[in-house]
């Protein structure tokens, strides 16, 4: 899987970087059809302070409806975990129903080899 990840108006720390890439492995790493998921944490109030900071997640899934996360929390460490936690549900959640309809799991994996 490959990550792009942004982080606006500060800087990308080694251990933001770091804490990014632990969550996104841990939850989305085990699903294979995943190659590109963009990652932006931002602060959206700046200054000003309050429940501001945020995370955004993005990823293509091929035929399949893109799968869209944003988390806004006071801590931005929170936020990111609670981002990763929604995807990877999102995302159990579109397989579930995928096989409720009788399609194989191959079947969706093929169809979401984009993501």
């Amino acid at each position: 899987m490959h990550l792009d990840i942004q982080a606006k108006p500060f800087s990308l720390t080694e251990a933001l970087d770091d804490a990014i890439r632990s969550r996104a492995y841990a939850h989305l790493g085990r699903f294979d059809d995943l190659r590109h998921v963009q990652v932006r944490v931002y602060d959206i109030n700046g200054p000003r302070g309050g429940a501001d900071m945020a995370c955004r997640i993005f990823s293509d899934m091929g035929r399949a409806k893109p799968l869209r996360v944003e988390v806004v929390h006071e801590d931005l460490y929170t936020a990111i975990a609670q981002a990763f936690d929604k995807a990877e549900r999102t995302i159990e959640a579109r397989l579930r129903k995928h096989r409720g309809r009788g399609r194989s799991a191959n079947r969706f994996a093929e169809a979401v080899a984009a993501i």
